[in-house]
């Protein structure tokens, strides 16, 4: 297989065309399409097999319906109206915009900033694309006076993708800072109440009716009462939209939750080297249920305004901490 990168347009965005051509006997074909702003995946294809519901197009793009593949930087999911203490500082997120104040704020804050090529790399076994992004300094977000350099490093082969995404406190101070992924994986056109679901947890996370983890120890709870998926099993109607803790690792040292559609065989492995795995039918996002998220998080969801996560999200002056994970798709002889 022969890996090109090619510099392209998603509507009017500057996008990356990731192509790999298989020789035409056994090897198939690769496909990902990216775009610089926000470093989000548009399309992931292998063998002719659409892997990921991107956004339709730019106006969906602009809309940010349902935060499709968002790079959730620098922080992943909600934080309830807006507002965290950080240090013993009070920050509000519509610091600067009024009229959203009090607004629960989602998936971080360079959903629409872009990101720079710093180097890509094709080559017979892969593409390696590295982009980097700036934004994050004071005054460019209200609620977010810190600076810190944003990398993410994708690598795609003929059946998988990888991510690093990487934070650099280039400020003076302390930053709290964390990072995940937000991809809507599909099967093609296969309906997702067919999948067979695994995901190696021992807890879940417990929420409010906002969504918001419960205080304390009182957000965690073994996973029970139909949320227990150690041993695969068919998702069918359930209804699905929580975190899942306390990964259980693999002999590879990574932890892997994957989805199967049975009929045609075809198996996503989205594989995280830490954090947690927040999950989600698509109930309440445009095409509700032909996609299912298996979204890889450092961190849970309001970390920032959690005492026992303060050590965790905090990133030293000068100190870079990364998070790395990916997906990998098989087809089962059949």
């Amino acid at each position: 297989m022969a890996f090109t990168i090619t510099e392209t347009t998603f509507g009017t965005l500057p996008a990356l065309a990731i192509d790999g051509d298989g020789d035409g006997d056994c090897d198939g074909d690769a496909r990902l399409l990216l775009t610089l702003r926000g470093a989000t995946v548009i399309s992931w294809n292998v063998d002719g097999i659409e892997l990921i519901d991107g956004y339709a197009d730019e106006l969906e793009f602009a809309d940010q319906a349902g935060m499709r593949s968002a790079m959730m930087i620098p922080f992943s999911n909600r934080i309830p109206a807006g507002r965290y203490t950080f240090d013993g500082t009070d920050y509000d997120l519509a610091e600067g915009n009024p009229e959203r104040a009090g607004e629960t704020v989602l998936h971080g804050l360079l959903r629409l900033c872009d990101f720079s090529i710093v180097d890509v790399v094709a080559g017979e076994a892969s593409a390696i694309v590295h982009l980097a992004c700036r934004a994050l300094r004071p005054g460019a977000f209200g609620g977010y006076p810190f600076s810190v350099d944003v990398t993410v490093d994708l690598s795609v082969t003929a059946n998988s993708i990888e991510f690093v995404i990487a934070g650099t406190n280039v400020g003076d101070s302390p930053a709290p800072y964390g990072s995940g992924w937000h991809p809507y994986f599909t099967i093609g056109a296969a309906p997702i109440a067919e999948l067979v679901v695994a995901i190696p947890a021992e807890t879940r996370v417990v929420v409010d009716s906002d969504l918001i983890p419960l205080e304390g120890s009182a957000a965690r709870k073994p996973v029970a009462d139909g949320l227990d998926f150690r041993a695969p099993r068919v998702l069918g109607e359930q209804v699905l939209d929580v975190a899942f803790a306390d990964l259980i690792v693999g002999p590879d040292g990574l932890a892997h939750t994957t989805m199967t559609h049975p009929a045609s065989g075809r198996t996503i492995d989205a594989w995280q080297a830490r954090g947690l795995m927040h999950v989600f039918t698509s109930d309440t996002v445009t095409r509700p249920r032909q996609s299912f998220a298996m979204e890889s998080v450092e961190f849970m969801t309001n970390a920032f305004g959690r005492p026992d996560q303060s050590a965790t999200i905090r990133l030293e002056p000068g100190e870079r901490r990364s998070f790395r994970f990916g997906a990998t798709t098989t087809l089962e002889p059949r």
